[in-house]
């Protein structure tokens, strides 16, 4: 019977069959008949993006998330109301390994909708809207106590072969056994975990298409800008969502020159017409000559965001493909060789295992501090929210796409092979499971017709450029904090 309650406890908290010990205690007290009726109830059913391989994601049926107040009671149920897909969830879908995702596995890092539910021990009011941080974390550990939320202990506490020392990153949705394999948020449904603390409440006049990008893309970018200052020369390698809008954090930042290194010529359209920054294609120049010719003392602050699984030289190519590498140095040589003496380098890039080829020899000539590391998303949240409420910040510029959540397989077939300009999905679940397909299509298209000339509407004002681009009225004001010489004061 405890093999069964085990079981089932599993499926409940909606990441695999890996639990904390707290979770461990609170199923040994589960009693038989909650079991039973927990059984019932995982026959409902919603739609989700599930991982059946490499390459291959399919929108299927699967169970809802369920609440157990025994069980969850610091979570909260959410009806999505929209969720993405970017560079994360293709790193996700071409490369399995590197998140040790399996079969069944739903994706999504990035979404937010409605509280539909609370346990009993949940302050958030249901009914509440609200977005919910990729990185998830208890507020009770010492590293949460110490905003250091991506640090917590809690929500991922495995240890890897070979560690004696807990080193373990913080529980993250969507990203398989590697982040706690906790179901991610491309479905109708989520449940998230300590839900005081990974749902950040948004006011009603804050667009989703805003709003959605405060679960991960904003954060993470400001966290990249971190060692930025005013004046500074700054160079982003990779314009994907993160990269492109740590260039927007780093003009807010006050940063005098700002260069965007990608081999995507539509990304660098972006950066050179919408924000108005220096542009180069490693396809095309090379690209530390390229730096020297614009900025002969060097940056002040280079930030890789770029694709780390992606080898450009013959030589790691071959590395990785036989298994003698699991990420290439290219991109981090490059940063290295175009920074001043007592620069500072940011990855914010999805390294995994070991590279060969490291330049230690540049690191220590140069004086170079690298700081790594997930966004303390938890830490950084009212700040971003601020800038997004008083227009400072209008992230929609990257968005490429306005899909719904049945169209994600093709969608994630056009982002990993960057066809037709796809750089950021954005996805809206269709009307609630209730509507079954085949069901009221009446329904279903006024949703559609209504969202998209609302979408057409919303986006008049972001085909402008950055410097041009009309002022947002502040109509609820967030108390925040606001650092007085850079993202650095954060930290």
């Amino acid at each position: 019977m405890m093999n069964a309650a085990a079981n089932i406890a599993g499926k409940l908290f909606g990441h695999g069959s890996g639990t904390t010990n707290e979770d461990a205690t609170m199923q040994e007290n589960t009693s038989e008949s909650t079991i039973q009726e927990s059984e019932a109830n995982l026959a409902r059913k919603m739609n989700a993006v599930v991982y059946h391989g490499k390459g291959d994601v399919r929108y299927e049926k699967v169970p809802k998330p369920i609440m157990v107040d025994t069980i969850h009671g610091k979570d909260a149920l959410i009806r999505v109301t929209a969720t993405s897909i970017d560079g994360i969830d293709v790193a996700a879908y071409n490369n399995s390994q590197l998140l040790g995702l399996v079969n069944g596995d739903i994706l999504g890092h990035e979404f937010m909708g409605i509280v539909e539910e609370v346990g009993i021990d949940v302050l958030l009011p249901v009914g509440s809207r609200v977005v919910v941080s990729l990185n998830i974390s208890c507020g009770e550990c010492d590293y949460c106590k110490s905003k250091l939320f991506s640090a917590c202990s809690k929500t991922n506490p495995r240890l890897t072969p070979g560690q004696v020392i807990d080193a373990q990153t913080c529980g993250a949705f969507g990203l398989g056994p590697r982040f706690g394999r906790y179901q991610g948020g491309q479905a109708e449904y989520v449940r998230v975990p300590f839900a005081d603390v990974n749902c950040l409440p948004i006011p009603d006049d804050v667009m989703d298409e805003k709003a959605l990008l405060l679960s991960n893309v904003i954060p993470t970018a400001y966290h990249a800008c971190r060692n930025v200052r005013e004046g500074d020369v700054v160079g982003i390698w990779g314009m994907g969502p993160v990269g492109l809008c740590a260039a927007r954090w780093c003009q807010v930042l006050g940063a005098k020159r700002i260069i965007g290194i990608s081999g995507t010529e539509d990304r660098l359209d972006i950066a050179r017409n919408r924000l108005g920054i220096d542009a180069i294609n490693y396809n095309t120049d090379n690209v530390t000559e390229r730096i020297a010719e614009l900025e002969q003392r060097g940056l002040d602050v280079a930030i890789d965001a770029a694709n780390p699984g992606a080898p450009k030289s013959t030589s790691h190519k071959l590395q990785r493909a036989l298994g003698l590498e699991a990420s290439a140095p290219e991109v981090i040589t490059e940063c290295v060789m175009s920074l001043r003496k007592f620069g500072n380098l940011t990855l914010i890039a999805g390294y995994d295992g070991t590279i060969n080829g490291f330049p230690i020899l540049e690191f220590e000539r140069r004086h170079i501090n690298m700081t790594i590391g997930l966004s303390p998303t938890q830490k950084l949240w009212h700040y971003c929210l601020s800038k997004v409420v008083d227009g400072t910040f209008d992230p929609r510029y990257v968005i490429s796409h306005y899909m719904s959540l049945a169209e994600a397989p093709e969608a994630y077939k056009k982002l990993a092979a960057h066809e037709d300009g796809f750089i950021k999905v954005f996805l809206r679940p269709e009307p609630p499971s209730a509507i079954e397909p085949g069901e009221q299509p009446d329904q279903v298209d006024a949703y559609r017709q209504s969202s998209e000339a609302r979408l057409q509407s919303e986006m008049e004002v972001v085909d402008t450029p950055m410097e041009v681009q009309r002022e947002v009225q502040v109509t609820e004001t967030v108390q925040v904090q606001v650092p007085p010489q850079g993202a650095s004061e954060y930290y």
